[in-house]
């Protein structure tokens, strides 16, 4: 994958995103509030208002930790050295440049007026080797992309 997130949504936006075993990702809550996602070899931690807590390397990534169908309700984040995290628009597509600073004014306007945005769609990226998860505003995962 290659840029960084786009976003087109305001900074406190929820992102819902479901456990999936079609997919690598695992998602679940426990009793306490804590929210947990397990992706691309990496666990994620938020906490109860959806902010990433902490990241740690998960070798057993997808096993045991949630159910298919659990669901979690993020705030959106970004770990730029894995290349892990949620952008509002998919990395890497209509030939846009990869750093958001140099969209143009005409750029933003086309995103804006996407189906994409329209849906509210977002993706997940995973990591240069894992491509990216195009999931609906349900937080049903729809696509995997490498």
């Amino acid at each position: 994958m290659q840029g960084d997130p786009i976003y087109l949504q305001p900074p406190g936006t929820r992102y819902r995103i479901r456990s999936d075993p079609s997919v690598p990702l695992t998602a679940g809550a426990d009793g306490g509030g804590r929210q947990r996602l397990s992706v691309s070899g990496f666990l994620l931690e938020f906490d109860a208002e959806g902010r990433l807590a902490s990241t740690t390397e998960d070798p057993g990534v997808a096993t045991g930790r949630g159910r298919h169908g659990e669901l979690i309700d993020v705030l959106r984040f970004w770990l730029p050295d894995l290349r892990l995290g949620i952008s509002d628009f998919p990395l890497g597509c209509l030939d846009l440049p990869p750093d958001p600073a140099e969209l143009s004014d005409e750029d933003w306007e086309l995103l804006r007026r996407s189906d994409w945005a329209d849906g509210r769609m977002f993706t997940l990226q995973l990591g240069d080797r894992g491509g990216e998860l195009w999931i609906d505003r349900d937080g049903t995962a729809h696509l995997l992309s490498r």
